[in-house]
């Protein structure tokens, strides 16, 4: 998973996204589905505003859901201390 993240916003915005590359849609919405349930349960941990694209990849589907989601909050909290 890849995170793309603006902090100079006014308002909070998040897009989910999955790679072309994945050719069956079935996949692509799962993936997709992990990622907003991902952003649903830690959306109170993450400050505000700001403006995350989360760009889906294949290997979101083999992962463990608990550690994608520890990945997510290790991932930000980097970007917003630097």
């Amino acid at each position: 998973m890849d995170l793309v993240v603006r902090t100079d916003v006014s308002d909070a915005k998040v897009l989910f996204t999955v790679s072309k590359k994945i050719r069956k849609n079935v996949l692509r919405n799962r993936i997709k589905r992990r990622l907003r349930e991902i952003y649903r349960l830690s959306q109170y941990e993450i400050p505000s505003p700001l403006h995350i694209a989360m760009i889906g990849k294949a290997g979101v589907l083999e992962a463990n859901f608990h550690d994608l989601q520890i990945e997510f909050l290790k991932t930000l909290s980097k970007i917003m201390d630097s």
